[in-house]
């Protein structure tokens, strides 16, 4: 098989899962990641990519306070790119210990080679590459130059049942903008295998790696608590993806990075064995919660752990209304007559409970909360597997529609 080669998938659709070959240079993986997610690319570029979009933004969905909005007016789309430009400068350059952290030697000269390979295999400027990799680090800058302290990021819920009669079952919404629905497609949901060389760590298949681990993550923002030690532009999560085969070498692998950190996040993690746990990671903090019976889940804007609990203001409006949520998580996967399947799952997915449902529909949403359920997925990876519901114009939400269902083969 060659270079983005496709195998079929079993859809009544009849397309395709695609298939991409890396190699241990940084600028023709670049290449081709550039060529076969242009379209991903481009579309995020649309939305995120342009002033006057971000400044709609901020009054819409953001919920910016006036200081921000102000601040936020007087930039240009040169700004915006520049902004970029100089997190990307200051992050590349920040090269940690290597004796410290050995998985990053070479790593500059990688990042940097890909992007160039992105830019042109994607057809697009270096600059527009720089930022969509460090578009975050402008959303931080104009957050903590308003000293904004009621952030609103992209949202996520994610339910683990891990251990039932067919292997792990896991559940995921995804939440963001509203403006993200007509973009969406099914064809874009499609299932990619990243094949690498054993240098680069392992393989990823649709939803996890091919030691069977799987993560996910939701988003969290603490404010006030700064930058981490380490910039240097490469996410403990990836790395976990790359070189962990189960959850106990993912969390050492979290404590050990424990700094380097691109954005906060809530993260769920399972394993082939059906080990599992919730990792509550913020710039400088990091919470590990386990499991008490066969169910684990996370949430965006809540923490529980003591670690990072006591970084947010539990008596805001908003950490209530995100705990609600979590409290409904948990009554919902702690239910004595739960049955742990497929259909259940589903049942989670698309609950409603007020004030702060699973599946979020806009005009149940607080004003301060601007975010909806783009889709729901349910993913068997043991029966290599997974439905997903997509949000349509209207909007009609996922719990509305019937998922379509993916079958695949992964080569290894």
């Amino acid at each position: 098989m060659q270079e983005n080669e496709y195998v079929r998938l079993e859809f009544t659709l009849t397309k395709k899962i695609k298939i991409i070959r890396l190699s241990e240079s940084g600028y023709e993986n670049g290449l081709t990641y550039g060529k076969s997610s242009r379209e991903s690319i481009v579309s995020f570029l649309d939305l995120y990519g342009k002033i006057e979009n971000w400044r709609r933004f901020a009054r819409e969905m953001w919920k910016l306070p006036l200081e921000a909005i102000r601040t936020l007016d007087k930039w240009t789309q040169e700004d915006l790119y520049r902004h970029a430009e100089q997190a990307y400068e200051k992050r590349i350059n920040a090269v940690p210990d290597l004796n410290k952290y050995p998985e990053l030697k070479g790593m500059k000269e990688y990042i940097q080679d890909e992007m160039k390979g992105m830019a042109e295999g994607a057809d697009l400027s270096f600059q527009d590459i720089v930022f969509y990799r460090f578009w975050y680090d402008v959303y931080q800058l104009l957050k903590g130059h308003a000293k904004w302290l009621d952030c609103v990021a992209p949202g996520c819920t994610t339910v683990i049942f891990r251990k039932t009669d067919i292997g792990p079952i896991i559940g995921r919404n995804t939440d963001d903008s509203i403006d993200w629905i007509p973009k969406m497609s099914y064809e874009g949901c499609f299932p990619t295998i990243v094949l690498r060389p054993p240098s680069l760590g392992y393989s990823t298949g649709p939803i996890g790696n091919e030691k069977g681990l799987i993560m996910w993550g939701s988003s969290i923002d603490y404010p006030g608590e700064g930058e981490p030690d380490e910039l240097f532009p490469v996410d403990v999560g990836d790395l976990v993806m790359r070189y962990c085969a189960t959850v106990g070498e993912a969390l050492e692998m979290f404590k050990r990075y424990n700094m380097f950190t691109r954005r906060c996040s809530n993260i769920a993690l399972v394993d082939a064995k059906g080990d599992a746990a919730v990792v509550e990671k913020s710039w400088r903090h990091i919470g590990i919660l386990r499991p008490k019976g066969d169910t684990i889940f996370t949430t965006d804007g809540v923490a529980v752990h003591p670690e990072t609990r006591h970084l947010l203001d539990n008596s805001s409006e908003q950490y209530k209304f995100h705990y609600q949520r979590w409290l409904n998580l948990r009554r919902l996967t702690e239910d004595e007559k739960l049955e742990l399947t497929v259909d259940s799952m589903w049942k989670i997915l698309r609950d409603h409970t007020l004030p702060s449902p699973i599946c979020k529909h806009l005009d149940r949403m607080p004003s301060f909360y601007r975010l909806v359920t783009l889709f729901s997925g349910v993913y068997v990876p043991g029966e290599k597997r997974y439905m997903i519901a997509l949000s349509e114009p209207g909007p009609t939400y996922p719990c509305k529609i019937e998922p379509a269902e993916f079958r695949y083969e992964t080569p290894w």
